[in-house]
Order: structure tokens, then sequence, then C-alpha cells
């Protein structure tokens, strides 16, 4: 019985990811919001967009924020799920042999280059494929295909 519990607790910390420990910035975007780029011209007046559910960002926000073509990890080494997903990531960087971002938000450093990206992730990890965001942790073979299909539209 001891071990159900405790499978079942560790297939919701895998599932859902983890809560990261960082306050939204001000006026965070709602990446559904379809006002969102009318009057942001240059990184200067971005305002952050808040990844709080997979999706995709807008193309044009994508670009301004100079993500649409990177592979970005963001992870905390508080977060247990991010234990199991960053390795896999790794792995597929070498055999891609492609480079990937890893920032650890619990290092200042890292978050300040974070904010250069004008983005703020609620859970970790967060995945951002170009402009698709993914959340929580996922096997191998998805993060995969969705690199793969996205290098090779870059």
């Amino acid at each position: 019985m001891k071990k159900i519990i405790l499978l079942t607790l560790m297939a919701i910390v895998l599932v859902s990811g983890c809560t990261n420990r960082y306050t939204p910035p001000p006026n965070p975007i709602d990446i559904n919001d379809t006002n969102m780029s009318d009057n942001q011209t240059n990184n200067d007046v971005l305002e952050f967009i808040f990844l709080d559910k997979e999706g995709t960002i807008k193309q044009e926000d994508c670009v301004a924020r100079r993500v649409n073509d990177k592979v970005i990890i963001l992870e905390s080494k508080y977060c247990s799920a991010c234990r199991i997903a960053v390795p896999i990531l790794k792995e597929i960087e070498e055999e891609l042999q492609k480079e990937f971002i890893f920032l650890d938000l619990s290092q200042a450093n890292d978050m300040e280059k974070l904010n250069e990206f004008r983005v703020m992730p609620h859970y970790t990890p967060t995945i951002l494929i170009g402009c698709d965001i993914h959340i929580g942790v996922k096997s191998k073979e998805i993060y995969k295909r969705a690199i793969e299909e996205f290098l090779g539209g870059a």
C-alpha cells in the first residue's frame, strides 16, 4: 500500500513539474492575448511573457525576445522533476550535436539571462523549443521529436 501511494505521488510530481519560487514580473502577458504585440517595438519596452501553460508564443513576440531560434531549458535546483528532465535533454543535445541553453532559476546570473529574454516561467522544468512552450517532464521521444521538428524547420 505504501508503494502505491509513493508511486502515485511521484507520478503527480513528474506530470505536473515543479512550481518555481519566483514571483511573476509586473504586467505579465497572456500568451493568448491577441493584442500582445501591437505596441511593442524593441526589447526595452517589451513586457514579460508569463509562461504558465503549454502552447505557442506568437511569432512576433518570440522573434522580439530572440528565442525563436533557440532551445531553452528553464530549471531549478529545487525541482525534483528537473532532475529527470535535464539529463534527458542533455542526452538529446549530445545526440543531435546542438547547443541548448540551460538556465537554473536558482542562480542569479541565469535569472539575469532569462530577464534578457523577457519571459518568466511559473513551473520548472519549462522548455522553450523556439516559440513552443513545454512544461513538466516528457519522455525522451516526445522531447526529441519536438526538437528535431524545430531544427528541421530552422
